[in-house]
C-alpha cells in the first residue's frame, strides 16, 4: 500500500468488487475519485446509487486500512493506519451487516402511520391525556396548549373532528377515537419526541467505547425507571452533555404509567434495538435529513400544512447563508432566531467542518479541534418557541457535529445552544418595558401560576443558573433555607431581606408543584426562556426563516404584549377602523425582523432572512417595515434582495399545496439603505419541482 500505483490498483479492484456484487457483473464501473465515467454518458440510477452506498469495501496490507464507500455519486476513500479508531470503524461496519440500516424509509416502515406499533402507542398516550386522571400530564398538556397557540395560532387549537387535518391524523394511524384533534396531536408529538430522544441517547452512548449501548441494556422489568432516567437527561449528563434532553413537555408519560403503556413501549424499544446506530458515523449523508424525513413521514401532509409547517428546503437555506456571506469561520457568531428542526444550524456547522478541512495544518491537532468544538457551542445558536422543534434541532445539532463531538472534552458539560425561547418578546427588562423593574421581583406567568423572579437575578442574567440550582435542590431533597443560602453564596447575591423572601417564595411554589406530582419541568422552561438575555448584541450573523403567522391568529396575551413593540418600531402606521380592516393586518415576520436586528445583531452585523414579498411591496403595515430604522435610533441597510417570483420554493413535490411569494434579503446594522437596492429576480427555466434536499 505504500506505493501509489499498488494503492490505486487495490482501490480499483475493491470498487469493481462492490459494483459487481451490488449491481451485477454487467454493471458499468467508475474510476475512484473521478466524477467522469469510463464510458461517456454512463450513469447510475438513483436506486443503483442508494444500493452502492449501502456497502463499504476494505483494502489492507495489515498495516494500512483503506475504507472505500460510494457517496454523492463518487467513490470516496478513507485511509487509516492500524489503531484503536480503525478497529472501532471496522467493528461498526461488521455490526452494520447484521442490523437494520437507520434510514428514514426503514424507520417510517417500523414506526410510521402504517405500522401497528405506532397506532398502539399513540392510542394509549392519547387516552391517558384525555382521561384527565394524571396531574402531571394535565398541567404539562395545558402549558403545551398555551405555547401551541403562540406558535401556530389560537384558531388551530380548536379544530373540529371533521376538519380535514383532524380526519387525516386519525385516518393515518387507523385510530377510532372520540378524542379532539389537539389531544391526538400532543400524543403524536410525545411519540416522535421519544423516538428522537432514544436515537440521540444511543448515538452519544455508543461513542463512549466499542459496544456501549443504551437501548441494548433496557429491560422489561426496569423499563419505566430507565425511561425516567432518559427523560431527566441524566444518561447524557454522564457523557458531559447537559441539555440535549431535559425535562420538557413530552416526558410526562412515566408518571401516567399503566400495564398497557408498559407493553407498547417495550415493543417500541425492542423494535428500535434492531437498528444500526453506526449509520450516523458510517453514512453521514444519509443521516443528515433523518429527523426531517421522519417527521414528514409521521405527521400527515394535510396536518403539517394546516398548521402552517413548511420546512425550508436545503437549497434555499444554503442560498440564504451564502447571501449572508457566512463562510464557516468558527470564531464568527451565528444565530438562527426561529430554528425549527435546525436546518440553518446544521448547514452552519457543516460550513465550519469544511472550513476546518480546508485548513488541516492550522486546525488539525486534537487541541485545536477541542477549541473549535468550544467555539461552535458558544457561537452557533438557535431559538424557537416550538417545544418539539427544539428537541429536533438539538438532536440534529449533535448529529451535525459528527466526529467533532468526540473533542467536546470530559471536564465540563457540553450544552447544546438551542433554547425554547421567544426571539421577539424578551423576558425581563427591555428598553421598551422599563416598568418591570419597579418592584423587587419580575413576574413570569405560566398556566400553573405566576412565578416571581428576584429582580437582582434577572438584572445580573443569572436566571439559568438559579433555575439549575432550584431544580437540583428540589431533586436532592433540600429545604427552603438551604436553597436560599446556596443561592446567595453560589450566585454571589446581596442577601438582603427582600431577595431572600423572593427566593423562598419561589422555592415554595416550585416545591408545592413537585409535591402535587406536577414535576420540575417549570425550572427548565424558565431557564430556557431567559437564555436569550445572554446574547444581546452578540451575533455577527442572524440567518433564518421567520414564522409567517398573521396577527389575528396569535393569542390575546401575546398580542397585548407585542402591541407596544409594533408601535415602538413604527411598524403599525394606520389608526382607528382603518387599522382593523385589511391595511393594518400585521405579519409577525415584520416585527421579527426588527426585534432580531435590535436585540441580537452586533453593530455592522448581518441579518439574512426568508420573508414574504409583501413586506417590501404593500402599503400600510409594509410601509412601516420599509423605514429600516429601529424606532428613532439605529438604521439598517438592505444591501441585496432575491425574488423567487416565477416558482414556489417551498413546493418540492406535486402533492404540496402552497402559494407564496418568497424573497430573501441581506441587511447590515448601523448603515442607511442606499437606493436603488440590487434586486435579483429568479426564473425557473425547466419544468418540475426543485427537490427539498
Amino acid at each position: 500500500m505504500r506505493r501509489p500505483a499498488k494503492r490505486e490498483e487495490a482501490i480499483q479492484q475493491v470498487c469493481d468488487y462492490l459494483t459487481g456484487f451490488t449491481l451485477g457483473e454487467q454493471a458499468k464501473h467508475q474510476k475512484p475519485g473521478d466524477p467522469g465515467l469510463f464510458l461517456a454518458g454512463v450513469t447510475y440510477s438513483q436506486d443503483e446509487e442508494e444500493r452502492l452506498a449501502a456497502s463499504v469495501g476494505l483494502a489492507t496490507d495489515g498495516e494500512w486500512f483503506i475504507f472505500i464507500q460510494r457517496r454523492g455519486k463518487q467513490w470516496h476513500t478513507h485511509t487509516r493506519k492500524f489503531d484503536q479508531d480503525t478497529v472501532e470503524m471496522l467493528f461498526l461496519w461488521l455490526r452494520a451487516m447484521n442490523r437494520k440500516d437507520l434510514s428514514p424509509e426503514n424507520l417510517i416502515a417500523d414506526f410510521g402511520p402504517e405500522a401497528p406499533l405506532a397506532a398502539d402507542v399513540i392510542s394509549v398516550l392519547a387516552k391517558l391525556v384525555n382521561s384527565g386522571k394524571h396531574p402531571k400530564a394535565n398541567v404539562i398538556y395545558e402549558e403545551w396548549r398555551r405555547i401551541f397557540g403562540i406558535v401556530y395560532g389560537t384558531e388551530r387549537l380548536h379544530r373540529p373532528q371533521r376538519a380535514p387535518e383532524a380526519t387525516a391524523l386519525t385516518a393515518a394511524y387507523h385510530l377510532d377515537l372520540s378524542i379532539e384533534f389537539v389531544v391526538l396531536l400532543f400524543a403524536v408529538h410525545t411519540y416522535y419526541a421519544l423516538l428522537m430522544k432514544m436515537l440521540a441517547t444511543e448515538v452519544i452512548v455508543a461513542q463512549g467505547s466499542v459496544g456501549d449501548t443504551f437501548i441494548g441494556v433496557l429491560t422489561r422489568t426496569g423499563l419505566r425507571e430507565q425511561l425516567v432516567e432518559l427523560e431527566s437527561g441524566e444518561i447524557l449528563r454522564r457523557h458531559n452533555i447537559r441539555n440535549a434532553i431535559e425535562q420538557d413537555f413530552f416526558g410526562w408519560y412515566p408518571e401516567a404509567w399503566t400495564p398497557e403503556l408498559h407493553d407498547v413501549l417495550w415493543q417500541f424499544a425492542q423494535t428500535l434495538a434492531a437498528y444500526d446506530i453506526g449509520t450516523f458515523q458510517l453514512k453521514p449523508d444519509r443521516a443528515r435529513d433523518l429527523l426531517k424525513d421522519l417527521y414528514h413521514g409521521l405527521i400527515p401532509e394535510a396536518v403539517r400544512h394546516a398548521l402552517g409547517e413548511y420546512y425550508t428546503p436545503d437549497w434555499l437555506a444554503e442560498h440564504t447563508i451564502d447571501l449572508a456571506r457566512y463562510d464557516g469561520d468558527p470564531r464568527k457568531t451565528f444565530l438562527d432566531p426561529a430554528c425549527g428542526s435546525g436546518t440553518f444550524l446544521v448547514m452552519a456547522i457543516h460550513k465550519v467542518r469544511q472550513w476546518l478541512t480546508d485548513r488541516p495544518v492550522e486546525w488539525g491537532s486534537n487541541k485545536k479541534r477541542m477549541a473549535v468544538v468550544n467555539l461552535i457551542r458558544h457561537n452557533i445558536v438557535g431559538f424557537d418557541l416550538n417545544p418539539l422543534a427544539v428537541i429536533a434541532s438539538r438532536t440534529n445539532y449533535l448529529f451535525a457535529l459528527g466526529p467533532l463531538l468526540r473533542y467536546r472534552g470530559s471536564g465540563s458539560d457540553f450544552e447544546v445552544p438551542v433554547y425554547l425561547t421567544d426571539s421577539v418578546l424578551l423576558p425581563g427588562r427591555t428598553q421598551f418595558q422599563p416598568g418591570l423593574f419597579a418592584q423587587d421581583t419580575v413576574p413570569f406567568p405560566m398556566t400553573v401560576g405566576t412565578f416571581e423572579l428576584p429582580t437582582e437575578i434577572v438584572e445580573s442574567r443569572q436566571v439559568p443558573d438559579l433555575m439549575n440550582l432550584l431544580h437540583d435542590c428540589i431533586a436532592d431533597g433540600h429545604d427552603r433555607d438551604s436553597f436560599v443560602g446556596r443561592s446567595v453564596q453560589q450566585l454571589n447575591l446581596s442577601g438582603n431581606g427582600s431577595l431572600q423572601a423572593a427566593l423562598g417564595t419561589l422555592f415554595d411554589a416550585m416545591k408545592d408543584l413537585d409535591d402535587q406530582g406536577k414535576n420540575r419541568v417549570w425550572t427548565k422552561l424558565i431557564r430556557n426562556r431567559y437564555a436569550s438575555l445572554f446574547f444581546r448584541h452578540y451575533f455577527d450573523f442572524a440567518v433564518g426563516n421567520p414564522p409567517h403567522v398573521n396577527w389575528e391568529s396569535l393569542t390575546p396575551e401575546w398580542r397585548k404584549t407585542a402591541e407596544d413593540e409594533y408601535k415602538h418600531y413604527g411598524l403599525f402606521t394606520l389608526k382607528g377602523l382603518e387599522s382593523r380592516h385589511g391595511g393594518g393586518k400585521k405579519d409577525i415576520a415584520a416585527l421579527f425582523t426588527y426585534a432580531v436586528m435590535d436585540h441580537f445583531v452586533k453593530d455592522d452585523g448581518v441579518l439574512a432572512l426568508v420573508v414574504h414579498v409583501s413586506l417590501f411591496k404593500t402599503s400600510g403595515a409594509g410601509e412601516g417595515y420599509r423605514r429600516f430604522r429601529l424606532g428613532n435610533k439605529t438604521h439598517f441597510c438592505i444591501e441585496r434582495a432575491h425574488d423567487f417570483k416565477s416558482f414556489q420554493p417551498f413546493i418540492t413535490h406535486a402533492r404540496m399545496k402552497i402559494k407564496t411569494r418568497t424573497v430573501t434579503f441581506r441587511a447590515v446594522k448601523g448603515q442607511r439603505t442606499k437606493y436603488p437596492v440590487p434586486y435579483v429576480v429568479w426564473r425557473k427555466t425547466a419544468k418540475g419541482f426543485i427537490p427539498g434536499t
